[in-house]
């Protein structure tokens, strides 16, 4: 599902992209502000964090790694820290605008941009777009130096 809608505290264009099931990261999203780290499932961290589990015969406790992925990520720049369920906030008043996804888990497949960034396929591709994009990745988005020591 793809959805454009006007944030209902502040009226800020969103867009809503319901993720697909192959992607191969998770994304965990801040519960104070609307930053996301994304965790690929291959990395190393990951990977220590799975063998510990193996050790303690509990390698299909899904639960159990998301736990000790969100316990080892560092904390965001606003102080908060990533989940992978948790509602998802407006880029410009930081209010809570989608707090579960169809499936009721708080929004666990559910990516947010501003609403800026939606093309349809008919649209033409805006250098001016591509720059914002870099910019708002640059500060709301995490894929690196996102792991506190082990």
């Amino acid at each position: 599902m793809t959805e454009v809608f006007d944030c209902p505290h502040c009226g800020f264009q969103l867009w809503r992209l319901d993720r697909s099931p192959m992607c191969d990261e998770w994304v965990f999203y801040c519960v104070s502000c609307p930053r996301r780290v994304e965790v690929s499932f291959y990395d190393t961290v990951v990977n220590v964090i799975q063998n510990q589990l193996r050790s303690k015969e509990r390698s299909n406790d899904y639960k159990a790694l998301i736990e000790k992925i969100e316990a080892q990520l560092k904390t965001c720049s606003c102080g908060g820290h990533y989940k992978l369920t948790v509602a998802k906030r407006c880029f410009n008043c930081n209010a809570e605008v989608i707090e579960k996804d169809d499936h009721g888990s708080m929004g666990r497949g559910i990516e947010l941009y501003p609403g800026i960034f939606y093309v349809d396929e008919d649209d033409e591709l805006d250098l001016a777009i591509e720059v914002q994009y870099v910019e708002f990745e640059e500060k709301f988005v995490r894929r690196e130096n996102i792991w506190k020591p082990l």
